[in-house]
């Protein structure tokens, strides 16, 4: 088989196969088949095998963002080129009802040929499709989590799409400086952060 006949399938580990990880991954499944466009990566099948569920995806050649972001930051039309992608992929998926609640460079993809696929709806909200959480736990990456996020009743509800712009501020940021606004190898830190401190100015 050639490279274009080849897919990527995620599976449920072993030692992750939880009821609260198993509803999570279905909710992927059912969130991520509604999504049709050119700059999220396409799901193409998805089902259960040996008790084992799966999620069949397009193949996507190519390093995540964060692997191409300089010590020093890009310059701001090749941030552009990155970031619209990523923004227009949001609004098809916003327009859908979907919040994708954990955007970072992590989870885009950038193909060699410079095509950029917005990834990962593990933990996306959708208005059709019941929710899950860790009980007393806000989920999502402490680097990129709007305040709204961070707090717990926030985490049980539903979060609006001005939730992914804020995550997205977070990565134009990061792109253009070569780090985010708030720096810290504390978890917590960082939260405290983003609920009590006004970001560094770019300029600075």
């Amino acid at each position: 088989a050639g490279e274009k006949d080849m897919v990527a399938i995620k599976v449920i580990r072993p030692d992750q196969d939880t009821e609260e990880y198993r509803s999570r991954f279905e909710r992927e499944i059912q969130v991520s088949a509604r999504l049709n466009h050119p700059h999220i990566v396409r799901v193409i099948d998805w089902g259960e095998y040996d008790s084992k569920l799966y999620l069949m995806m397009e193949f996507v050649k190519g390093k995540p963002l964060n692997q191409l972001i300089p010590r020093e930051g890009l310059p701001l039309a090749q941030a552009l080129k990155y970031i619209l992608p990523v923004a227009d992929a949001l609004i098809h998926a916003h327009t859908l009802g979907v919040v994708h609640r954990d955007l970072k460079p992590e989870n885009v993809m950038v193909t060699d040929k410079g095509v950029v696929k917005l990834m990962d709806f593990g933990l996306a909200r959708n208005r059709t499709v019941k929710t899950v959480t860790l009980t007393g736990m806000a989920m999502g990456t402490p680097t990129y989590m709007p305040p709204e996020q961070i707090m717990v009743k926030a985490s049980r509800d539903s979060l609006e799409p001005r939730s992914d712009q804020y995550s997205l501020a977070i990565m134009i940021y990061e792109l253009l400086c070569g780090h985010g606004p708030f720096q810290s190898d504390d978890p917590m830190k960082l939260i405290m952060a983003h609920l009590t401190q006004a970001p560094p100015p770019i300029t600075e």
